[in-house]
């Protein structure tokens, strides 16, 4: 049998593809209500359902099986994200094979690979997202990386002058204003760590310290976002169509509090 020493070896010479999952066999997974926990041989993690269309990833442990300390979610409070699993508890199955599990939430799944704990999402048993490195916390920091199909493209990331597709480009993850620009800048006034992808999904890199969001610009057929600490966590919303998917992520995220009256 492989042991652990072996296994990193053979990652680093090359013979695997996903670099930062490849050593991460799953060990073991046990449902408890809507959420999957699973360890392996470096991270260990949780896969969460949300409402009826998506799924939150959180990192336990970092890439040395190191226990790591999260930060409260920007997004989800933690009692909204309680009470909505345990309402989904009945909603949701674990599929096992040979080589995967598979979280069914409705018409969408979360598939991890046992192999190299990386996961993919689908709709209608449609795959429509995939991690490529997937999440990674190390001494660099956190990062989250997606592949990308080559037709692909990718909309968010905060304001900025860039045009609606935000591919091609990496900007900053922190908030300044940028004064005298004229027909283009990469970063304006707030930076979001979300995207909406013409493939119908909306990835949102749950993570408030400074960093990077690179849409394909360093390599083409990558989503990364990178960031200097914080939290290890992301959330995946998967709709048929891009409005039902803006729909599905304000069902998740929630909506912004209607402005008094006196504000006109």
């Amino acid at each position: 049998m492989i042991d652990r020493k072996q296994r990193i070896a053979l990652a680093c010479a090359g013979l695997a593809f996903f670099s930062v999952n490849t050593v991460a066999e799953v060990q073991t997974a046990t449902l408890e209500k809507a959420t999957l926990n699973i360890d392996t041989d470096t991270n260990d993690f949780t896969i969460s359902a949300l409402h009826d269309s998506g799924f939150q990833v959180t990192y336990l442990t970092d890439d040395n099986g190191t226990p790591y300390a999260n930060l409260p979610s920007m997004a989800l409070p933690e009692p909204a994200l309680t009470e909505v699993t345990n309402k989904k508890a009945n909603d949701v199955e674990l599929v096992e094979t040979a080589t995967t599990l598979t979280l069914k939430l409705n018409n969408i799944a979360a598939h991890v690979d046992k192999a190299t704990h990386a996961i993919s999402y689908s709709v209608n048993g449609k795959i429509v997202a995939k991690e490529q490195g997937g999440l990674s916390i190390s001494s660099k920091g956190v990062s989250l990386s997606f592949a990308l199909d080559e037709n692909e493209k990718l909309y968010g990331g905060g304001q900025r002058v860039l045009g609606m597709d935000r591919r091609g480009h990496s900007m900053p993850l922190y908030n300044k204003a940028h004064y005298g620009y004229t027909t283009s800048s990469n970063q304006m006034y707030f930076g979001l760590s979300a995207v909406m992808s013409s493939k119908n999904y909306s990835v949102l890199f749950d993570n408030t310290a400074s960093g990077e969001l690179d849409i394909g610009k360093t390599n083409s057929d990558e989503l990364l976002f990178k960031a200097q600490g914080g939290r290890a966590s992301y959330i995946m919303v998967l709709g048929e169509n891009l409005k039902d998917t803006v729909t599905n992520t304000v069902a998740v995220t929630g909506k912004q509090p209607l402005p008094p009256r006196w504000l006109w």
